[in-house]
Order: structure tokens, then C-alpha cells, then sequence
């Protein structure tokens, strides 16, 4: 049976999503780093339950959206085409088609989103 290998793009920057949690924010110790000025060392996390998506926010400063809708503290669904702004960041969901992708840290380049 194979197993469905999904990620976030950030432009050029393609960041796969392991595991069940996958916490992204500024901080080393998150699943994907994004050093970004609009970006809390918390920021967001993604949960996979089952075969279905979901992002949440942990508060941060700058929000998480998905669609242009706010994300809060509950759990919000994502699907495949979603486009998922962080901070000022905006990327997309999107099906992994290279599982030898290893985690990005995307580095600070200004603002991109607004």
C-alpha cells in the first residue's frame, strides 16, 4: 500500500510534511523552518488524522489563513490546492512527487505576501 507524501511550496522551496505533527515557525526545533520576519518562532501546525489534513494556529503574531479565512486555535481542514498563508508567506498544499526531499529551512527574503 502506498502512502500519500504531501508538502508545502514556498515559491521555489518545496518543505515535505512528516509524521502526524508537523509544527512550522522560525524556531530550529519546528518540522519546517521558515526564517521569516512575519513569522512566529511557533507559528502553525499541521495535523494528519487518518487520510484528512488539518492546520491550526498557536497564536502567532501574524496570523495563519487558509483561503484568505483565518485559522485560530481549533483545527481547521486543508485539502490539496489550498493556498496556506503564514505571517506574509503564502504556499500552497500540494502531493510530494520527490520522497527524497529533505526539510527546508526557507530563509529571510522580505516580505511576500501584501
Amino acid at each position: 500500500m502506498t502512502t500519500r507524501s504531501l508538502q508545502l511550496r514556498f515559491f521555489h522551496t518545496r518543505a515535505p510534511l512528516r509524521g502526524e505533527e508537523c509544527v512550522i515557525g522560525r524556531s530550529d526545533y519546528c518540522s519546517i523552518v521558515i526564517a521569516h520576519s512575519s513569522i512566529s518562532r511557533l507559528h502553525a501546525c499541521i495535523l494528519t488524522r487518518g487520510r484528512e489534513l488539518f492546520i491550526h494556529d498557536f497564536g502567532s503574531r501574524n496570523g495563519t489563513f487558509v483561503n484568505e479565512n483565518p485559522v485560530g486555535s481549533e483545527p481547521v481542514p486543508i485539502r490539496l490546492g489550498d493556498v496556506i498563508r503564514l505571517g506574509n508567506v503564502d504556499c500552497s498544499l500540494e502531493e510530494n512527487d520527490d520522497h527524497g526531499l529533505s526539510t527546508q529551512k526557507i530563509e529571510e527574503c522580505g516580505p511576500l505576501h501584501g
